[in-house]
């Protein structure tokens, strides 16, 4: 499956963490430059959206989401790693309000970190939701779209070109995010439904590392708001 785009917003990975992301080590300021890990899998032959999975995304990078202060802690902070799932990339400062608005800061290799940029959302009763997303500079907006096969969320690339986050199926927990137009596929997040300290793993397209941080914020911000969304439902 091909895979597109020409954002380059990207870092060097610093810092430390154990499995469960909670301790971090000093690390230098935050640099946009490609990621140099190795592909985990290699998927050669196109498959349609209905029947693909996480591998499906091609020769892929994989980075880790962890609940950043623990299974049973207030916070809602999370740390995305690298595959090696000690190595922290981004701390995500996710503070809780009594309106449940979103005023999250993500910083590079810890909370103290350098500030990479923010994913916002307003308050709205009764309305689809909608995040704006600025990284260093650039600025989209994250809007939900109303579908009957689950969660669809649409953003602009600084290319031009539209991409969707989704829900992989009706009943599924997963996220893929798709090309709008060509429906190629870019990335997955697949959620830890079960795990009691991480939220998940995003897989992104070698071919798409230059959409790096907008793939990870977009797709954070997703899984959250589905998270957020299924809570309600079974509540």
């Amino acid at each position: 499956m091909g895979l597109r785009g020409t954002l380059d917003l990207s870092s060097k990975k610093e810092g430390t963490a154990d499995d469960g992301a909670s301790t971090v080590s000093a690390a230098p300021a935050y640099e946009p430059s490609a990621s140099t890990s190795t592909p985990r899998a290699s998927i050669s032959a196109p498959v349609s959206s209905s029947t693909r999975h996480a591998e499906d995304v091609g020769e892929y990078e994989s980075f880790h989401v962890y609940r950043g202060r623990g299974a049973l802690s207030w916070s809602k902070d999370d740390v995305v790693t690298f595959a090696d799932k000690k190595t922290i990339l981004f701390w995500i400062y996710f503070p809780r309000t009594f309106w449940g608005d979103w005023q999250i800061s993500v910083h590079a290799h810890n909370k103290q970190g350098p500030l990479v940029g923010t994913i916002t959302r307003p308050l709205k009763f009764f309305k689809l939701a909608s995040f704006t997303i600025d990284i260093q500079g650039y600025r989209t907006v994250l809007t939900e779209i109303w579908s009957f096969r689950g969660l669809k969320l649409e953003f602009a690339g600084p290319d031009g070109k539209l991409y969707v986050w989704q829900s992989v199926g009706v009943f599924s927990c997963d996220l893929e995010c798709i090309a709008k137009a060509s429906k190629d596929l870019v990335a997955t997040f697949r959620q830890s439904v079960l795990a009691l300290t991480k939220d998940g793993e995003l897989r992104i397209g070698r071919a798409a590392m230059h959409h790096r941080d907008l793939l990870l914020f977009t797709g954070i911000a997703a899984e959250e708001w589905a998270a957020q969304k299924r809570q309600r439902r079974n509540a």
